[in-house]
């Protein structure tokens, strides 16, 4: 039920960005994903709110595959919007796009299912995302209310590199709460 509210949000997702980039009906669609039953209800949830708006067409991906697969694709389809599900669709999708001219119209995108989505598709050009996590201040404050017979004012957390600016923007946010009952030192 989860992936296919997922899907629920991708077509208002897509019903915005093609009201705003003057996408008309039954254009193509794309969605680049890899394969999984929670990708599957996704798509099932996408085709059921905008197959009545879009042509919708799929790549399944793995890890082996290239950017010319993509392109290929791309050709095939023209779609005038893409939805790249997971890391590694994007990873892919970002991969293509950086073997475009830099005087290539981008298609739009918008990512789903996907972890640490800031990161993610940080230099993704005309991209947008649905975040997939809750925010870890979420997860601490509601922390806090659980254990009201416990006190605490600092937490810590151990992470890779690459998760530093998250941690960083959670840490911020965690301070913000403080006033309210949150975490007034993170790190």
């Amino acid at each position: 039920m989860k992936n296919f509210a997922t899907g629920v949000l991708i077509a208002v997702m897509l019903s915005v960005l093609c009201l705003t980039s003057g996408v008309s009906a039954k254009e193509p669609l794309l969605i680049i994903r890899t394969e999984g039953e929670d990708f599957r209800q996704a798509v099932r949830g996408l085709r059921e709110q905008a197959e009545e708006s879009f042509h919708i067409n799929e790549i399944i991906i793995d890890r082996k595959t290239s950017e010319s697969e993509i392109a290929g694709k791309m050709d095939t389809v023209s779609p005038k919007i893409i939805v790249l599900m997971d890391n590694i669709s994007v990873s892919l999708y970002k991969k293509y796009q950086k073997g475009l001219p830099d005087s290539a119209a981008v298609v739009p995108s918008v990512s789903v299912m996907v972890s640490f989505m800031d990161l993610a598709v940080r230099g993704l050009r005309n991209a947008a995302g649905i975040f997939y996590e809750v925010p870890l201040v979420t997860s601490m404050v509601n922390l806090r209310t659980v254990s009201s017979s416990m006190s605490f004012d600092k937490a810590g957390i151990v992470h890779r590199g690459f998760m530093e600016p998250s941690v960083r923007i959670n840490g911020v946010l965690c301070k913000r709460t403080h006033r309210t009952g949150g975490i007034s030192d993170f790190g």
